[in-house]
Order: C-alpha cells, then structure tokens, then sequence
C-alpha cells in the first residue's frame, strides 16, 4: 500500500516494522490487562474493534506514521485472551488434543491468510481492500467471540 503511495520499499518496511516492534510490547501488555482488570471480554473485544479501526484508519490517512503506531499498540491487545479461550472449555483429559487442533486451525490461517486477502485485494481494486478485509474480519472474530462466550454460558470472562 505505501509503496503504491509512492514511499521507497526501505521507508514502508521501516514504517511497518514499527508496527511489529509495538506488536511484541502490546501483545504481553494486553494479556496483563485483561488478568490485572478481570476483563479479558472487555480486553479482547474492546482489542478486536480498536484494531479494526485502526486499519481503516491506516488505509485512508495521510499521517501513515501515527497511525501505524497506534496499530502496533492496539493490534497486539487482545492475542491473549484469544489464546486463552480453548483452555476456558477444554478439560485437562482432551487440553492437549484440543490446542493441537486449535493450532493447527491458527496455523493454516496464517499461513493461508495473507495470500488469500492479497489476493482479493489484487481482484478488488487495491491494497487499501486488504486493510478493509482485515478489519472485516476481526469484527466477524468479535461477534464470533460474543456467540462462543453464550454458548460456554459466559464463562469467559
């Protein structure tokens, strides 16, 4: 996307890796939040809807360095109570099974994610539709969130 704004690679690889470097300190932070709190819900979908917006946010605006630093704080907030949540409603008899499958679901995605929503981009006009597909996509996982927490009978915090 930045380099279609006409940024040189070295400088849109710089602004990304910002975005990276804040991930590793707002990963930790958010699962320390939402322990410290109590409210891993609030934490998590608070996280998945600040996150959505900030990418459309970054897709739109001119200030790509703010707001690529507000990503990097936000994106990284609700990792832990996701990660959290298969241990909420496996028993310790299948936990292992269980985290297996889960990550190899999470796994498959990430592997298959990008490529997937790059290419609708290609498809859709733009990089810009990647960052919409990505903030799509977490309010489905939010509204996901919301059904899982009913049906564990909100035992999720």
């Amino acid at each position: 996307m930045l380099a279609g704004r006409g940024w040189t690679i070295a400088a849109a690889s710089s602004v990304t890796s910002v975005v990276l470097w804040l991930l590793a300190l707002s990963l930790p932070a958010g699962g320390l939040i939402a322990d410290r709190t109590g409210r891993p819900a609030l934490v998590l979908v608070g996280g998945l809807v600040a996150f959505a917006a900030t990418l459309i946010l970054a897709a739109r605006t001119d200030s790509v360095l703010p707001a690529f630093v507000l990503l990097g704080i936000v994106c990284g907030l609700p990792c832990g109570p996701v990660m959290s949540l298969p241990a909420l409603v496996l028993p310790p008899e299948t936990r292992a099974v269980g985290m297996g499958a889960f990550f190899t679901v999470y796994f498959a995605l990430n592997l298959s994610g990008p490529w997937l929503i790059g290419r609708i981009a290609e498809l859709g006009g733009g990089p810009e539709l990647a960052f919409d597909v990505g903030a799509c996509l977490l309010g489905v996982g939010a509204a996901v969130y919301l059904i899982f927490r009913k049906l564990v009978g909100g035992s999720s915090g």
